[in-house]
């Protein structure tokens, strides 16, 4: 029976389970970096599964296992929080758009999107980048110098809709599309065979992430400790390092 006891008891003090995130596609990179500092700080390992915010969020409203969602937009967790399958929601960081084009190929200004030839690699419809990119298109079209008819001219050029913002990403580097129009923050880290291209003075687009408990999780208190935790300060300079900017 002492034997059990002990046994029951060093479980009990064992280290805390890990949670399991839902994270949006953009912010694999950051993830890593947060996951790891708050795992050196409290012994709570991160699990995050990374794709479109939409995707993740159908996938929560049809039952996956998960205890935080951290979305790209507010949209997505708006929907969960009206459907009371999730809550405590916080808005954890700020990105920008910006727009990347394949070094050496067609697409060296941001008027170069509509000419003819060019691929344009975006995502789909209900992903938050798509949704941001025809905010930045229209702000574009309205911009000195812009060409006639450019936000038709751009959607014509679009010849691939990926999953989420980083599978465009992956098009441009591979060669395989002109330009994509992605955060500020996966344009930073795209390599040396992927330009920025500058926007006009004046044009910006700015993105809103935000965060929010699973109702369902078992693990709701860690789970909500995490959520302030990457918006407080010990996280402020690992959010900026990756170039996000704090809400």
């Amino acid at each position: 029976m002492a034997i059990v006891a002990l046994l029951l008891l060093a479980t009990a003090c064992g280290s805390p389970r890990p949670l399991t995130v839902f994270a949006a596609a953009s912010l694999t990179d950051v993830m890593g970096a947060l996951g790891s500092a708050y795992r050196d700080a409290t012994g709570t390992t991160i699990q995050a599964t990374f794709d479109a915010s939409s995707a993740l969020r159908t996938q929560i409203e049809g039952g996956a296992p998960a205890d935080l969602f951290l979305s790209a937009d507010e949209a997505n967790v708006d929907r969960l929080v009206t459907a009371a399958l999730a809550r405590d929601k916080a808005i954890i960081a700020r990105n920008s758009l910006a727009i990347v084009a394949r070094k050496g190929g067609p697409v060296a200004d941001w008027t170069d999107l509509t000419a003819d030839g060019v691929r344009v690699a975006a995502a789909g419809p209900d992903v938050p980048i798509t949704h941001y990119a025809t905010d930045l298109v229209a702000a574009l079209a309205a911009a000195p110098g812009a060409p006639s008819g450019f936000a038709a001219g751009y959607a014509a050029n679009v010849a691939t809709e990926e999953d989420n913002v980083r599978a465009e990403l992956a098009k441009v580097q591979a060669g395989e599309a002109d330009a994509a129009i992605v955060y500020a923050t996966d344009a930073a880290s795209a390599g040396a065979e992927v330009a920025t291209v500058a926007l006009p003075d004046g044009v910006a687009v700015a993105a809103q992430l935000a965060g929010a408990v699973i109702s369902s999780s078992d693990a709701a208190t860690a789970a909500g400790a995490f959520l302030r935790w990457i918006t407080g300060p010990d996280a402020g300079a690992i959010w900026e390092r990756y170039g996000f900017v704090r809400p």
